[in-house]
């Protein structure tokens, strides 16, 4: 004896997506002049090789690069000395986005 196999219902079909208005992609910058002292560049860089030297591969380590916590506002940056992550791999990162690297 056969039995039979009743027919799935049909997928219902996808609408395309359409905007009120044309989003506008952000740009998140990597980079800004800003003058910094000799000294000032000599400790910042004593202190990276520091926490390297101390920290190794358990670190994700930025220096003056920005730092960005907010996906949709590329204003809301900073941009420290020295950032540090614990527990992170040691990437090279042009800047730090935070949804991105923790």
């Amino acid at each position: 004896m056969m039995m039979k196999v009743s027919s799935l219902p049909a997928a219902p079909r996808r609408v395309p997506r359409r905007y009120l208005r044309e989003p506008v992609p952000l740009h998140f910058p990597v980079e800004e002049q800003v003058p910094e002292s000799r000294l000032h560049r000599l400790l910042i860089d004593r202190l990276c090789d520091s926490l390297e030297r101390e920290l190794g591969d358990t670190v994700l380590l930025a220096s003056d690069q920005f730092l960005y916590w907010d996906p949709t506002d590329p204003k809301q940056c900073l941009a420290p000395d020295v950032a540090v992550r614990l527990g992170g791999p040691p990437l090279v990162l042009k800047s730090w986005k935070t949804w991105e690297h923790g």
